[in-house]
């Protein structure tokens, strides 16, 4: 399954909202704004087997990024937004980035820009959404005159995710392409499908930072799914509870630590939120400690899901 897939058999549907400010994205133009970024990365010359890093906050053009760069055959690495110049050069120095693409509300990116040449002379090109920065070409006027048809050349590609550098330098952990048609199904689609019940009625709400693997990785096989993406910009314990009653969330991931977060506010503040659309609540990155598992469980009803996995 493949967003495109979705945007023939239902157009309008929801690809992804952002929480908060209820802006939204439909698969249909989820399909055509990744086709249009598709073709603005062929003409800056990224081909089949190229990096392109990715340094912005969630946000809808995520997933327009994403789609793009799975279609375009390049593998795409996801830069944690809290970096430093030197540490995010680092990461696409390492990864041998061809394209960057940043955003001005990235703390680090406007000094990287400006001296971008001595952080990573092998960068070819970088580009800003939104507000311009000093040493960055604009993405949006590459994109603008694109057209929305896929590229003849599509080749599934792939994110490449960095370790967090607890043992010294990040890793990057690059793994081959599947290969195949790009709206092939994959393994992530049938497990979520088979362990978890879901469809293309679920609505699925990512409440961490896209950067992150698990939380990319589970909003974008939603949306193979023709699950809906509720998107928050930061979690915090009011935030994901006022998203999961407005949206009528049906299925999250968390880390423990937000699990304590909630558990910590005001019960009758916690209480007062309507949660009974929620069907699997999916954690993992830490071990969860028993007695918030059982507090979640007494609250939340046998619907918490544990998995252990690595990049």
């Amino acid at each position: 399954m493949h967003p495109r897939l979705i945007a023939e058999s239902h157009p309008r549907k929801a690809a992804a909202i952002m929480a908060d400010s209820g802006e939204s994205i439909s698969f249909a133009e989820l399909e055509a704004a990744a086709n249009r970024a598709a073709r603005a990365l062929r003409a800056l010359g990224i081909q089949n087997g190229d990096t392109v890093a990715y340094w912005i906050k969630n946000s809808l053009d995520y997933f327009i990024l994403y789609w793009a760069g799975q279609r375009a055959g390049v593998y795409m690495v996801p830069t944690p937004t809290h970096l430093s110049p030197e540490e995010a050069a680092y990461i696409f120095n390492d990864s041998s980035a061809k394209l960057l693409i940043t955003a001005a509300e990235i703390n680090a990116a406007s000094d990287f820009c400006k001296h971008a040449n001595e952080y990573c002379p092998r960068l070819r090109h970088i580009k800003s959404i939104g507000v311009r920065i000093e040493g960055a070409d604009s993405w949006e006027t590459i994109i603008q005159d694109q057209d929305s048809t896929p590229i003849d050349d599509e080749q599934s590609g792939f994110h490449l995710i960095y370790s967090s550098g607890t043992t010294g330098k990040p890793k990057g952990v690059k793994l081959p392409f599947v290969g195949g048609n790009v709206t092939d199904s994959n393994f992530w689609v049938d497990r979520n499908k088979s362990r978890y019940n879901l469809t293309d009625d679920s609505v699925y709400m990512c409440p961490a930072p896209l950067y992150h693997a698990a939380p990319l990785l589970f909003s974008v096989t939603a949306q193979r799914i023709g699950s809906t993406v509720i998107i928050l910009p930061k979690f915090s314990p009011e935030a994901a509870l006022t998203a999961i009653e407005k949206y009528r969330v049906t299925y999250t991931q968390m880390v423990p630590t937000m699990f304590v977060r909630m558990l910590r506010m005001d019960e009758n503040d916690r209480m007062s939120y309507d949660v009974s659309s929620l069907e699997s609540v999916i954690h993992a990155a830490a071990p969860c400690p028993v007695h918030i598992k059982q507090q979640m469980m007494t609250w939340l009803g046998e619907i918490i899901h544990e998995y252990y996995a690595g990049s």
